[in-house]
């Protein structure tokens, strides 16, 4: 028989499961971050809404924001000598 109580158990596993795949097994976005991680391809830094390369290449700027897969974001770290975390397998 449902009773308030059992409800409430059943309430608080659901959300601890939750938490625990968002958190543990599927981490988009690290406790205690300021923001998403890998905004930018390594060795590129975030500035005036751009990633801008930290180094000699033929690569311009680019709006993140703009990305809209995975494959794109890796395609573009690779074409300019590069790799990007969470886009790149």
């Amino acid at each position: 028989m449902l009773n308030p109580q059992n409800i409430l158990i059943s309430v608080a596993v659901l959300a601890a499961l939750i938490f625990l795949y968002k958190l543990v097994l599927n981490p988009q976005v690290m406790p205690g971050s300021s923001g998403p991680p890998s905004v930018c391809p390594e060795n590129w830094k975030f500035e005036d809404g751009l990633c801008k390369p930290d180094y000699e290449t033929n690569c311009v700027p680019f709006d993140p924001t703009k990305i809209t897969s995975k494959s794109a974001g890796c395609n573009i770290a690779r074409s300019c000598g590069t790799v990007w975390g969470g886009k790149c397998a």
